[in-house]
């Protein structure tokens, strides 16, 4: 990145986000790469960083020997307005290459609201937008995840869709286009007789289409021959279609322009059918056992704050309960549950490769995980006073143990989450999420009593066959909820309430269903808000017209994709971000593209329709989903299969695929003994002082950020940092004053008070061991223990400033003789204008000396020496810009040098 580009990141909000230079990244010499994969996440960086998938195939592929995998995020309008404005491509955090310089781009579909992102950072990455533009010359563009599972609205943007689990499917694509682009002048054919696995294993190899002499099948073991090689071919020796026929072998992958779709004179779908020999008819999805790999126990720890700062652990994939509005529990089939034993030593590595502080226990239902109590025991104990807690993110009534509540709040307590989604049993009971209330009053009780001030409720309006008593059911849940919380909390209680619109979603039993229009949609939305007691309640609703275009989006077909790329092109983006939504922008793309939103959003399918996935197997069945449909309408509900008996869905076949439960064969629930742990010494004995670098990418985190990333290595060190007491604990660190944003610090100071004597060069070591770009910890010394606090005792800071001569249009001559004049003067008050207000400050107070030297290469530099007592600060760019009269803040490079501590020591 540039020096021009790099110093115009202080402009824009959070420039973290596009820096890189995290813990745990890679990049590896441009020699040992043979191809680079780019991973993109169609959202900012702050929600793509808490995306655990991201972490997953991060580690995963740069574990391979020569592939480079990095990472891209959608850039937020700031930011965006740069790149367009210096004309520079949207590029990868680790090599600061452009997208298209990867050969693979693969985006994660986690939610319909970011397609157009997907168009927009493609355009910004110098991809062309459209599959059919792309040549041979351009990256193969891949996506996945749960919005794979209805590809069509996308087919005419992504090259190949990954349906299912990716670890494996990811892998081959990987061989395949790494085979294809070393065959730049040669084509190779894989032996005749066998193929392999994902997995390593052998397989008989099943008959295949072939071009001329080139066998098109999954990646083998490769031999030349000669003929039919692509000379003309820039990136790959082979053509994209050969790339693309070669993906459409491998399992769970589709590729869309093999397909054609037809429709019938009422627009809906006639038929979506292969429009080439050798591609299937239908796409099955792939699967992935868990308990084959540890996962992330390396991923990249941000160096800003995220929305999911904390380690997380898939403890299952999969969800048999059965909601029946609930797409990813339907599609995520067969559970598969970790062993208890590896998720013990998977946080074991991950907390002393991260330095987080929490663990979470990923699944769509954690509770429901076989032994969750024996297990959040067992992590107990294997952090026994290391402040490290246990959190669950979802929680689901039925499964929820008011012992486990005591498990995981013994560490920290923040606050519970439960998702009745309905405000009566009958109409749980529709949805297959049968709630006893008292049993769920009851659970609140338990957890209110154990200290907990903090629930949140999750609901849903407008599902199939509700009514206003349905709508009254959650306003009187809400009320007994209150009651109990005055009863416990008193005045402290919080109930926080989340109301979502239902969205028809493909691959459930409820995609047949109509969704309500807008007006429907308020009006229920006004009967809840209306009728619920505001005191002790904060109700969040969601966009009802976000909720309408994901509707349309997610059962769309491929007509929908010209209303997707025309919406981009009127300029919308981050249509999940309620700031962001242009809903009258997306109302004139569905015009100019004759897409009737109506058509697909609020009207009820028939039984027999095509639909536009039919040709994309979640392994569930047509019939299944119809049956349960059905019976919701009856209002029976479908037991869970891992508990109960077989509900009839076509995932299993109780051989390789089958439900997988962390019990013995013998059937005993693992459950490790309690070690003895001797209690951890809280009480403080030691206090060091250490200086440190702030250099290079660690500019352009904030204050906080940079007290968070310093907490993270002194928990990687093991060293016995002491904690403050109450709820949330935090470690006992006092800093030096905050340094502005894109500041560097060469001699930054920081007190820490340990519980356990440790030499300043055992620390210095520990802490050195740990390597962060930018940051070199200088030296270490003992402090008495009873001393003031640090910021105290500082006097004052020296700084350096540095422009370059095209950034100061005033000459070196002219320079100097306005800081002599300046050094001259008595007083040179100034006024300072902040989202604070606005404040009177004396320059001649702020700066206690200040130099200027101009270098040889025509560049300026100041040195200044800044108070730091009481209001006296002055930053010491804006001192430079307001004495030489001239705006140049922004260009300037800014460093503080050290620190004049009340010894007169200065380090």
């Amino acid at each position: 990145m540039d020096r021009r580009l790099q110093q115009k990141l202080l402009k824009v909000d959070k420039p973290a986000r596009y820096t890189g230079g995290e813990f745990n990244t890679t990049l590896k010499p441009d020699s040992d790469v043979d191809i680079r994969v780019a991973l993109a996440f169609p959202d900012v960086y702050d929600i793509g960083m808490s995306y655990h998938g991201f972490k997953i195939f991060y580690e995963r592929l740069n574990a391979m020997d020569g592939v480079q995998c990095e990472r891209v995020f959608a850039p937020w309008d700031d930011f965006e307005k740069v790149l367009r404005e210096e004309g520079a491509p949207l590029y990868l955090l680790e090599s600061k290459r452009p997208i298209c310089d990867a050969d693979i781009v693969g985006f994660t579909l986690q939610h319909e609201m970011n397609y157009t992102n997907i168009l927009n950072m493609l355009d910004l990455g110098r991809v062309p937008i459209l599959s059919a533009a792309r040549t041979d010359n351009d990256p193969i563009v891949i996506a996945g995840g749960h919005g794979a599972f209805n590809p069509e609205v996308l087919a005419e943007f992504i090259d190949a869709f990954v349906i299912g689990d990716g670890e494996w499917a990811l892998v081959q694509i990987i061989e395949l286009v790494r085979e294809a682009r070393r065959a730049r002048s040669t084509a190779f054919v894989s032996d005749t007789n066998f193929t392999y696995r994902g997995d390593g294993t052998r397989a008989k190899r099943r008959a295949v289409p072939t071009f001329g002499n080139a066998d098109l099948n999954l990646p083998g073991p490769w031999r030349r021959f000669e003929g039919n090689a692509n000379d003309t071919a820039k990136r790959f020796g082979r053509t994209r279609e050969e790339i693309l026929m070669q993906l459409a072998q491998i399992p769970g992958v589709y590729v869309p322009g093999f397909y054609d779709c037809t429709y019938n004179d009422d627009g809906t779908i006639t038929a979506i059918k292969p429009n080439r020999e050798g591609v299937p008819e239908i796409v099955t999805k792939a699967n992935f056992d868990l308990r084959d790999d540890f996962g992330a126990t390396k991923p990249v720890v941000p160096l800003m704050r995220v929305v999911h700062d904390r380690f997380a652990i898939e403890i299952k994939r999969g969800c048999m309960v059965g909601c029946r509005f609930c797409q990813a529990g339907m599609i995520t089939r067969p559970l598969r549950e970790r062993d208890p034993r590896q998720i013990v030593e998977i946080a074991k590595e991950g907390i002393r490769n991260t330095g987080y502080e929490e663990i979470s226990l990923l699944s769509l239902s954690s509770a429901d995980y076989t032994g969750i109590l024996a297990l959040t025991r067992a992590l107990k104990n294997a952090f026994a006073g290391e402040h490290v807690s246990i959190s669950l993110p979802s929680l689901r009534i039925n499964a929820f143990d008011v012992d486990l509540a005591d498990e995981i709040g013994s560490v920290r307590k923040s606050g519970f989450t439960f998702a009745p989604e309905a405000g009566t049993a009958r109409l749980r009971e529709v949805i297959n999420k049968a709630v006893d209330q008292e049993r769920f009053l009851e659970t609140i009780e338990s957890v209110l009593k154990r200290g907990w001030r903090t629930l949140k409720f999750y609901f849903m309006c407008g599902l199939p066959t509700e009514t206003d008593e349905d709508l009254q059911g959650i306003v009187d849940l809400t009320e007994e909820a209150i009651k109990l919380g005055k009863k416990h909390c008193g005045n402290n209680f919080q109930l926080n309430i989340s109301l979502s619109p239902f969205v028809p979603k493909p691959q459930t039993p409820f995609q047949w269903h109509a969704q309500p229009t807008l007006e429907e949609f308020d009006r229920k939305y006004k009967y809840v808000e209306s009728r619920i007691n505001r005191r002790f309640v904060s109700l969040k609703k969601h966009s009802v017209r976000e909720s309408i275009l994901e509707g349309v989006l997610g059962r769309g077909d491929r007509r929908v994709g010209r209303a997707i790329h025309r919406a981009w092109q009127l300029g919308c983006k981050f249509d999940n971000w309620h700031e962001h939504l242009r809903f009258e922008l997306w109302q004139q793309a569905f015009v100019e593209t004759n897409i009737d939103p109506d058509f697909y959003a609020s009207r009820e399918r028939k039984p027999d329709e095509p639909f536009a996935w039919d040709h994309v197997d979640a392994s569930l069945g047509r019939r299944f989903l119809w049956k349960e449909k059905v019976r919701s309408e009856q209002v029976k509900t479908t037991g869970d299969c891992s508990t109960t008996h077989c509900a009839g869905c076509n995932v299993c076949d109780f051989a390789d695929v089958k439900n997988l439960l962390s019990v013995r064969e013998d059937g005993e629930f693992f459950a490790p003994p309690a070690p003895e742990v001797a209690a951890a010494p809280t009480e403080p004995v030691c206090r060091l002082r250490l200086a440190f670098s702030k250099l290079d990418n660690l500019r352009f985190i904030s204050h906080l950020d940079m007290a968070k990333v310093v907490q993270i290595i002194f928990k990687r060190t093991g060293l016995r940092v002491a904690y403050s007491q109450g709820f949330n604990p935090q470690p006992k660190m006092q800093f030096t004053p905050p340094l502005p944003m894109g500041f560097a610090g060469e001699g930054e100071l920081l007190d820490v008070i340990f519980t356990e004597y440790c030499t300043p060069d055992d620390v210095l070591s520990r802490l050195r061991a740990i390597e962060l770009p930018g940051m070199q910890w200088l030296s270490a010394e003992e402090v008495p223990l009873r001393a003031p606090a640090l910021a105290t005792q500082l006097e004052s800071a020296d700084y350096r400033v540095w422009i370059a001569s095209e950034d100061v249009p005033v000459a070196a001559l002219a320079i100097s003789e306005a800081i002599d004049r300046f050094n001259a003067t008595a007083t040179f008050p100034i006024v300072i204008e902040s989202k604070r207000g606005t404040a009177n400050k004396d320059l001649k107070t702020a700066l206690k000396a200040l130099a200027y030297s101009a270098e040889p290469d025509g560049s300026h530099t100041f040195r200044a020496t800044v108070s730091l007592r009481d209001n006296e600060y002055v930053n010491p760019a804006l001192a430079v810009e307001r004495i030489l009269g001239v705006p140049l803040r922004e260009m300037a490079i800014a460093t503080r040098e050290g620190f004049a501590v009340e010894t007169c020591q200065t380090v």
